[in-house]
C-alpha cells in the first residue's frame, strides 16, 4: 500500500476518535514527511472575520501560531483562498506574496525555498488552505498537487464535523449521487429522512439524537451501493439467494459507516430489525433495537409503500399509515406508530416528494 493511501485509510478509519485539531495535526505531520517538506501549515477560514488562522502546523516558520491571522488576498495562502487556485512557487525569495506573508525581505531567506499551496473546499465553500514548504532539494511539481488532493478531501471531510450541518450535507450529497442512477431508489433516503424527522418531532426527540437520526436516515441504505443494479431493479420476485444478498445491505452499510462513526454504524445495522424479534441481521427485539433504528424502520416502510417499485405501483399515504398500524407491535414499535398516526391526523405527516 502506498504511504499516502495508508495515511488516508488510517485517518478515515479513526476520524470519529480524533478532535478536529488532532486530525489536522496528524495530516500536517505526515504530509511533511510524505512530501519531504520542511514545514506544513493547514490554514482554516474564519467566515466571520474573513481571514485565515492556523488550524495545525508542523515545522512552521510562523511564530506564535495561535495569534497569527492572514487576511484573504494577503500572502500566498491568502491569494490561494481568494482565487481558489493551487499555486507552486519554485523560489519564494522572488515572490512578493510570500515575503508579505512571513514579513521578511529577500536577504532574510538564506536558501532557496519552494512552496506549494492548495485550497481546501467542500460544496463550493472555502474551508482553508494547505501549504507545504521545502528548503533546497527538489522543487514541487504538478504531480505533487495531484498527490495532495486526497489529503485535501480528507480535510474537507474532517472540518465540517465541527458543525453537524456540514457533515449532514456531506452525507446528503453522497446519497443524492448514489441514488441518481436508479429511478426506483432516486430520492429514497432523503424522503426517509424527512418522514423520520416528522416522527422525531412528534416524540420530542432531543436535538442531539435528531441529528444522529438525520444522518442515519440519509445513510441507512448505503450498503446497497455494492449490490448489483440489476438485482435492485429486478421485475418479479427475488430468488431465495437474491433475497439473502439484499438482506446483506445493513451489514455492508455498517462496515462502510463504521470507518467514520461507530455510533452511527450500529444504528444503520439495525434498521431492518423487527419489534417482535423476527427482523435481521441480529433478531433484536423491542427496545434492544436502537430508538433511531426503530424510527427509520417506520419511515423506510412509509416510503417503500408510497413509491413505485419494479413489482408494484405506488400506494397513497393513507394506505401506508394503515399498513404500518397493522404491523404495530410486530414489525414496529407501538409507541412510535402512535406518534406517526398523531402526526398524520394533525396533517403534519403528508406524502414527501423529492
Amino acid at each position: 500500500m502506498r504511504p499516502i493511501t495508508k495515511l488516508i485509510t488510517e485517518i478515515v478509519m479513526s476520524i470519529d476518535k480524533h478532535s478536529l485539531y488532532d486530525c489536522l495535526q496528524l495530516i500536517s505531520e505526515n504530509a511533511k514527511i510524505l512530501f519531504k517538506a520542511d514545514s506544513c501549515i493547514i490554514y482554516l477560514y474564519d467566515v466571520a472575520e474573513d481571514d485565515l488562522y492556523v488550524g495545525a502546523c508542523s515545522g512552521s516558520h510562523i511564530d506564535h501560531t495561535e495569534d497569527f491571522r492572514l487576511k484573504i488576498g494577503a500572502g500566498v495562502a491568502g491569494w490561494v483562498a481568494q482565487n481558489h487556485q493551487s499555486v507552486i512557487i519554485p523560489d519564494v525569495s522572488k515572490d512578493r506574496r510570500y515575503l508579505d506573508e512571513v514579513n521578511l525581505n529577500e536577504s532574510g531567506i538564506k536558501k532557496r525555498k519552494s512552496l506549494i499551496a492548495v485550497p481546501l473546499r467542500a460544496f463550493d465553500n472555502l474551508l482553508g488552505v494547505m501549504e507545504l514548504e521545502r528548503q533546497g532539494g527538489k522543487i514541487f511539481s504538478n504531480h505533487d498537487i495531484t498527490r495532495l488532493k486526497p489529503l485535501a478531501n480528507i480535510i474537507a471531510l474532517a472540518v465540517p464535523r465541527g458543525a453537524d450541518e456540514g457533515f449532514a450535507k456531506l452525507a446528503e450529497v453522497c446519497i443524492r449521487f448514489l441514488e441518481e442512477k436508479d429511478r426506483y431508489t432516486h430520492g429514497h433516503s432523503l424522503r426517509v429522512m424527512r418522514y423520520a424527522m416528522i416522527i422525531a418531532d412528534e416524540i420530542m426527540l432531543p436535538a442531539s439524537q435528531k441529528e444522529e437520526l438525520r444522518l442515519c436516515a440519509l445513510l441507512h441504505d448505503i450498503g446497497k451501493v455494492v449490490i448489483k443494479d440489476t438485482l435492485l431493479s429486478k421485475e418479479g420476485p427475488l430468488t431465495r439467494q437474491e433475497l439473502q444478498t439484499i438482506r446483506m445491505h445493513p451489514t455492508i452499510g455498517y462496515n462502510i459507516v463504521e470507518k467514520i462513526s461507530k455510533s452511527l454504524s450500529k444504528k444503520i445495522l439495525s434498521h431492518h430489525e423487527h419489534y417482535d424479534g423476527n427482523g435481521y441481521p441480529d433478531c433484536l427485539k423491542g427496545e434492544d433495537i436502537p430508538l433511531v433504528s426503530r424510527i427509520i424502520s417506520i419511515a423506510d416502510t412509509l416510503d417503500a409503500i408510497t413509491t413505485e417499485r419494479p413489482y408494484r405501483i405506488a400506494a397513497n399515504i393513507d394506505y401506508a399509515v394503515k399498513e404500518v398500524q397493522r404491523n404495530s407491535g410486530v414489525q414496529f414499535d407501538p409507541v412510535l406508530v402512535d406518534a406517526m398516526v398523531q402526526a398524520y391526523d394533525k396533517g403534519v405527516l403528508t406524502l414527501v416528494k423529492i
